[in-house]
C-alpha cells in the first residue's frame, strides 16, 4: 500500500508540474503591426491599347498589327530607349447588323484590340513615347505608372520595418504588464501591397510605397 501511495504521489506531482509548464507556455502576447517604406521611382510602365477595324477578323487584326509595328518603329526613330516590350492577347469584337433575308443579326465588321506593355528605365522618356503613339493613332492609353525595378526587395524592407515596429510595441506592452518579453513564436503576414505612382491620376504620389501588415506572437516570460 505504501509503494502504491508513492507511485501515486509521483504521478500527481508529475501532472502538476506538467500543468504548470503548460500554463507558462500559454502566456503569449500577440501584436498586429504595420511597416512601410517609400522609394524614388526607377522605371516607367506604360500600357497602350491599339485597335484595328476590318470587314473580317483577319483584316482587323492586320490593321492593329500594322499600327503596333508603326508605333514601335516610331519610338526607335525618336531614340526612345525601351527596356521591355510585351504584347497581350488579341481581343475580337464583332459589330452586328440586321439581315433582312436571314431575318437575324449578322456580323458586319470587326474591331481587334491588343495591348502593348512597355517598360522604360529613363522615366522622362515617357513623354516622347506618348508623342510617338499620338503620331500613329488608333490607340488608347490604358495605364502609365512609375515603379521600382525590384518590387520584392521593397516589400521585404517594409516587412522588416513592420517586424521591428512589432518588437518595440510588444516590449512596451510587456513592461506595462510587469512581464518580460520572450522569443517570437510565430509571424504571419496579414496583407501587403506596393503602390506605384500613377501618371494619369493628378493626386498620385511622387514616390513608390510598399506597405506590409503582420501578426506576431511572442512568448511572455
Amino acid at each position: 500500500m505504501k509503494n502504491v501511495f508513492r507511485k501515486g504521489s509521483v504521478l500527481i506531482l508529475g501532472v502538476l508540474a506538467f500543468a504548470q509548464s503548460a500554463r507558462a507556455a500559454e502566456r503569449t502576447l500577440t501584436v498586429l503591426c504595420e511597416g512601410s517604406i517609400e522609394s524614388r521611382p526607377e522605371k516607367a510602365v506604360v500600357v497602350l491599347n491599339f485597335s484595328g477595324y476590318g470587314w473580317n477578323a483577319a483584316k482587323a487584326q492586320a490593321k492593329a498589327d500594322e499600327a503596333i509595328a508603326a508605333f514601335l518603329k516610331k519610338i526607335s526613330e525618336n531614340s526612345v530607349s525601351v527596356s521591355s516590350v510585351a504584347l497581350a492577347e488579341i481581343k475580337f469584337k464583332p459589330s452586328y447588323q440586321f439581315n433582312r433575308d436571314l431575318k437575324t443579326q449578322v456580323a458586319s465588321d470587326f474591331i481587334v484590340s491588343r495591348k502593348v506593355r512597355l517598360e522604360l528605365e529613363n522615366v522622362p522618356a515617357v513623354a516622347k513615347l506618348l508623342d510617338a503613339s499620338l503620331s500613329i493613332g488608333s490607340f488608347a492609353l490604358d495605364s502609365a505608372v512609375l515603379s521600382v525595378k525590384d518590387i520584392k526587395d521593397l516589400s521585404r524592407r517594409a516587412f522588416e520595418n513592420a517586424l521591428e515596429e512589432g518588437k518595440l510595441k510588444a516590449e512596451a506592452m510587456a513592461r506595462a504588464f510587469g512581464a518580460k518579453l520572450g522569443p517570437i513564436l510565430s509571424v504571419e503576414e496579414v496583407s501587403g501591397a506596393v503602390q506605384d505612382t500613377d501618371l494619369i491620376d493628378e493626386a498620385g504620389s511622387s514616390t513608390v510605397k510598399a506597405t506590409v501588415k503582420i501578426r506576431i506572437i511572442f512568448q511572455i516570460l
